[in-house]
């Protein structure tokens, strides 16, 4: 239901990289089953992608875990992907919405969709990034951060 050849999103970046979502389909699928939901409802789809975005999320952090040695600083990476999923639902909304209007694929559509996926990234990252930034895992060798890694430092009350 929310994947769709040729889209420019943050269903393509997910969705095309099928080492991402593939190994916890079947989960997903398990899940609904329990529930009692089909697979191409509007609700299985959802709860599927719960399933699928909580489970990458918790195998990350697992390995942030073992980097940052630290499990309330390594759940960055848990509340990154399940994020995604509001970002999904939102994009679809959008995208169905634009195609009830008449809306067809053009090049202002997939800028904007490359737009909507670098301003999602700026939103949502930092919360997996900003951990392993502060501990020094990945060393900017001593240059400021960007505006948008500045203004998420700063609206958490962190100096920069």
């Amino acid at each position: 239901m929310l994947h769709s050849r040729g889209s420019v999103g943050i269903v393509a970046i997910f969705f095309h990289c099928t080492h991402l979502s593939q190994p916890f389909i079947g989960h997903a699928k398990f899940v609904n089953k329990s529930l009692g939901l089909g697979n191409t409802s509007v609700a299985g789809s959802i709860v599927g992608l719960l399933v699928i975005f909580f489970m990458t999320g918790a195998m990350h952090a697992v390995g942030d875990y073992k980097m940052l040695d630290n499990w309330r600083l390594s759940g960055g990476a848990l509340i990154f992907f399940v994020l995604q999923v509001p970002g999904l639902l939102f994009e679809q909304a959008v995208v169905t919405l634009g195609r009830r209007a008449g809306i067809k694929a053009n090049w202002i559509t997939y800028t904007l969709g490359y737009i909507w996926v670098y301003l999602w990234c700026a939103v949502s990252l930092p919360f997996w990034s900003d951990p392993h930034m502060r501990l020094g895992c990945w060393d900017a060798s001593d240059e400021k951060y960007g505006p948008l890694m500045t203004a998420w430092r700063t609206s958490r009350g962190q100096s920069i």
